[in-house]
């Protein structure tokens, strides 16, 4: 009777270990460095020069472009990175397996923070001149929109067509602001950010770390700013 209780008591002994040992594991893991490069301020979002989002004019209100707060093509600190929209929108540089990789230090992580809001500042202004161009485009459609409320206000024109006309003007302006040039002057802006980042990042490492870092940046694929237009 004494060895089978004892046999129970081992039993139940492993049994605790191994529930402990699960628990545990759940848990995930506790090393900070495991996590850090997965949360907003360290993700890179690729170059964006896609067509501006706008606001449609209707019989009530002109042509305009959604406000820079809104638009989802810049890159910042201002939390944009936790919008769910934003985040299937956008392509992300894969630099978090990269960095857990080269087990950079205290004083490189601070560096290389560094480089990614410098990356963030060089990519918004890319962004910016992108819009103002975008703004140009816009102005001559509003000024169409004013002859066609104007022509319905005289009675020209029923509501009916005065709304196809815009109708098609909506169209006609996503068609010129899809072929506005300063989209591709955009992306190679973006890119020129891009490898002033990846350049920055190099010259920090130590020699075992660019090893692993140079062999990455190879296999990064290459941007092309003519098919990013299409």
């Amino acid at each position: 009777m004494k060895n089978y209780r004892t046999l129970i008591l081992a039993a139940f002994s492993l049994m605790l270990m191994i529930g402990i040992s699960a628990c545990n594991k759940s848990e995930g893991p506790t090393n900070s460095s495991w996590s850090q490069y997965d949360a907003p301020e360290w993700q890179i979002p690729e170059p964006d020069n896609s067509p501006a989002d706008i606001i449609p004019a209707t019989l009530d209100k002109p042509f305009d472009l959604v406000p820079a707060s809104e638009d989802l093509r810049f890159c910042d600190n201002t939390g944009m990175y936790n919008m769910k929209k934003f985040r299937e929108r956008r392509q992300f540089m894969p630099l978090a397996k990269i960095l857990r990789a080269l087990e950079l230090d205290d004083a490189q992580k601070a560096q290389v923070k560094e480089f990614m809001i410098a990356f963030r500042d060089c990519h918004k202004n890319a962004m910016l001149a992108l819009r103002e161009s975008e703004k140009e485009i816009i102005q001559p459609f509003n000024e169409q929109r004013r002859v066609i409320m104007e022509a319905l206000k005289n009675g020209e024109i029923t509501r009916e067509e005065a709304q196809q006309q815009l109708k098609q003007l909506n169209m006609d302006l996503r068609n010129a602001l899809q072929n506005n040039p300063a989209r591709l002057a955009a992306c190679e802006a973006m890119k020129e950010c891009r490898r002033t980042l990846l350049t920055s990042i190099e010259g920090i490492l130590t020699p075992d770390q660019l090893v692993k870092w140079l062999e990455w940046v190879s296999k990064l694929p290459e941007i092309d700013c003519t098919k990013e237009r299409q």
